[in-house]
């Protein structure tokens, strides 16, 4: 007898329905086959229809997100269960509480996103969820896809490991990766020496006509952040004007260096009003203004000279340098 007792459905962060899951477990040969989303038991009903169809056992269970300890030592453990009653009042209420603190953290996480230039929102999250009980990170990195930022959650993962490559030899580093793996739904081999397809790209690189806007986004963030810091404006006058693509944004960037006020102030207002709502401080404004010189010296790198590259290379480096020390 051949049996998988541990597979997710898109009622929590798989990617197929649990009927097209059942369907796919009996035409891989498979004679029993359990779904364990992850603190749900919403697909139930349809997969043990679906098995019923094709001829094969299925047993329901679900992933439990529980907390293993307790203050300063405790940890977050996945228990597998089967054959539990969803409806015990104790489990019911315990797995609201989970699912409710999934979706609390949506905001933070898209926020941190828009801290890295990276402008995607809760209804780009639902657009790709599709009928999960809650939004957690493997939708946002499935977002990040069909925004064209990474390829696939694999890449996603790989843009947060470039993020924590300062101290990769920590075992604080090494929990954050399995942390990352498992909450993005990743087969165990992605931990061992996985490298993105095209060699390493940042979070900042364009990647497709919507990452134009984005890009445009990166921009005016970069902007409001001096607008609301004034002092961020002495980094801003270092940065050239070949760093901003758009007309507008090189001459508000001018009026802000020279310290006049021009016919641009509803602009400046526009922007004041943006970091305020972004919650932009000047660290955040920092970490914008080095993503914006990693995108410029990317896209020289890209068109360079090989007697260019190493230069180039010598100064995407700095900037990695102080972004980390940002962090």
């Amino acid at each position: 007898m051949s049996a998988d007792l541990h597979t997710h459905s898109y009622r929590s962060d798989g990617t197929d329905s649990p009927k097209n899951l059942v369907h796919a477990a009996a035409a891989a040969g498979l004679d029993v086959v359990a779904l364990t989303d992850h603190d749900s038991a919403a697909g139930w009903d349809e997969a043990s229809a679906a098995a019923a169809e094709v001829g094969i056992g299925f047993v329901p269970g679900m992933e439990v997100s529980c907390t293993l300890g307790s203050g300063a030592g405790s940890g977050s453990v996945h228990l597998l269960a089967y054959g539990v009653d969803p409806r015990q009042p104790m489990l019911a209420a315990e797995l609201d509480q989970v699912v409710a603190g999934r979706a609390d953290r949506l905001p933070g996480t898209l926020h941190r996103l828009r801290r890295l230039g990276i402008d995607i929102d809760a209804d780009d999250v639902r657009a790709v969820a599709g009928e999960a009980a809650a939004l957690g990170r493997p939708h946002v990195a499935d977002a990040l896809v069909a925004a064209g930022v990474v390829a696939d959650r694999q890449e996603a993962f790989v843009r947060a490991r470039e993020i924590l490559r300062r101290n990769e030899d920590s075992p604080e580093w090494q929990d954050a990766l399995r942390l990352l793996a498992g909450r993005l739904s990743l087969p165990k081999e992605t931990l061992s020496g996985l490298t993105p397809k095209g060699g390493a790209r940042t979070l900042t690189e364009e990647l497709s006509p919507k990452m134009l806007l984005k890009g445009e986004r990166l921009e005016r963030s970069v902007l409001a952040a001096c607008v609301a810091h004034p002092a961020l404006v002495k980094l801003l006058a270092e940065i050239g004007a070949d760093h901003f693509d758009s007309e507008l944004h090189r001459r508000f960037r001018e009026e802000l260096i020279t310290g006049r006020h021009g016919e641009l102030t509803e602009l400046r207002a526009e922007l004041d009003a943006r970091a305020s709502r972004e919650g932009i401080d000047e660290r955040t404004g920092k970490e914008l203004m080095l993503n914006l010189r990693e995108r410029r010296l990317r896209r020289e790198l890209a068109g360079a000279e090989l007697e260019r590259v190493m230069e180039l290379q010598t100064a995407l480096t700095t900037v990695r340098s102080a972004f980390h020390e940002l962090r």
